[in-house]
């Protein structure tokens, strides 16, 4: 679970400590329409809706990450988070 509350504690997602040069992540909502996505390893999901400016509701929510690191060839993760105000 992840609090994007502002509070510096636990309030984003995403992958960190891996070095990656190549990123695509995905988050969908429970009807599977994506509300955030970023190609960019700097830029972790910070529980706003793409383009709405306003956090998600409480929930759970399904990750996609397709990653590349320095150190190792290309992953897929799919999983699931929860997001709790």
């Amino acid at each position: 679970a992840f609090t994007p509350d502002g509070d510096g504690v636990n309030d984003l997602f995403g992958p960190v400590g891996h070095d990656l040069f190549e990123l695509e992540m995905r988050i969908y909502d429970r009807w599977g329409q994506v509300i955030y996505e970023t190609q960019d390893p700097g830029m972790p999901w910070n529980g706003k809706v793409n383009g709405s400016g306003e956090v998600a509701q409480n929930g759970i929510y399904v990750y996609q990450i397709k990653a590349t690191g320095r150190r190792f060839g290309p992953v897929e993760y799919v999983g699931h988070v929860a997001l709790v105000k």
